[in-house]
């Protein structure tokens, strides 16, 4: 399934962040160019008096013409992978996933993002009347004509909820991250419909407002479970708002006993996006 292109050399690029609190001078340190056409940074947005509650933000930016993946990488590449464990006072962590895009890439279809992607992450302190040291070793990959591994260290001291200090803050993430709801509960006009099967011939249907049925970005993503991946769906514009999607099963485990899956289906269109999860019959597929 997912699987990284041969690499001509492994290239390992360290990129470290640190503000200090409890300095003058907590200005966030300038990122070094990585050779290997991105940059990463880890940086506060807001601190709230009296709350263990914590959100930063990991940004990734990549050169024009280069793409990182999504947690669900499509028919090739590897996803990102967010290690928090080396960070102090870290009761617990959420890393929250914008919406992806379609890339070909000349051998099929992988999802991911261009440009600058910003992660949204909530944290929470373990004890919020002590300091937070956030440690975040970072694997990702970065992709042209091939491949390349890259790896990022991070490191950002959050004060306790008692210091009275600040942070240089960057402003709060305002990207398209898909909230969560429902079959056939709409959101901003959206919502996934109907997902009719059996599995291998999966449909999935979506209302829409005329605006952003006629959005050429409109795009669906479908995730099983392990063993399960879906490809890029073939989409049809209907009458009254409403998107068809045909999506092709592009692999399945070798044994299958479960007579049901869950998938999650994330789907965006104008600057707006749902995700909604929903359990299919397997259907008559060779088991």
């Amino acid at each position: 399934m997912s699987r990284l292109a041969p690499l001509a050399s492994a290239s390992i690029v360290w990129v470290s962040l640190l503000a200090s609190a409890m300095a003058e001078d907590a200005a966030r340190q300038p990122v070094a160019k990585a050779p290997i056409h991105s940059t990463v940074r880890l940086d506060p947005v807001s601190i709230s008096p009296d709350s263990p509650n914590r959100e930063v933000i990991v940004e990734i930016t990549l050169q024009p013409g280069y793409k990182t993946y999504w947690r669900t990488p499509g028919d090739s590449g590897v996803p990102p992978t967010f290690d928090w464990s080396k960070s102090d006072n870290l009761g617990s962590v959420t890393v929250k996933w914008p919406a992806p895009k379609w890339f070909f890439d000349g051998s099929g279809y992988a999802i991911g993002y261009g440009g600058r992607t910003r992660f949204p992450v909530s944290v929470v302190a373990q004890d919020k009347d002590k300091p937070l040291l956030l440690k975040l070793n970072l694997d990702y990959a970065v992709c042209k004509e091939i491949c390349i591994p890259a790896k990022a260290e991070a490191s950002l001291r959050l004060p306790a909820a008692t210091e009275a200090v600040s942070l240089p803050l960057v402003e709060p993430f305002k990207g398209n991250i898909p909230r969560r709801v429902g079959l056939g509960e709409a959101v901003d006009g959206i919502a996934i419909a109907a997902v009719e099967g059996p599995v291998d011939a999966l449909v999935v249907k979506v209302r829409v407002p005329q605006e952003a049925a006629e959005a050429t970005d409109s795009r669906l993503f479908v995730e099983g479970p392990e063993g399960w991946l879906f490809g890029k769906p073939e989409r049809e514009v209907l009458e009254g708002g409403e998107l068809r999607f045909n999506v092709p099963l592009s692999d399945k485990p070798k044994h299958i006993s479960a007579t049901k899956i869950p998938l999650l289906m994330t789907f965006a269109a104008a600057g707006r996006s749902i995700e909604v999860v929903s359990d299919l019959d397997v259907g008559a597929i060779a088991r």
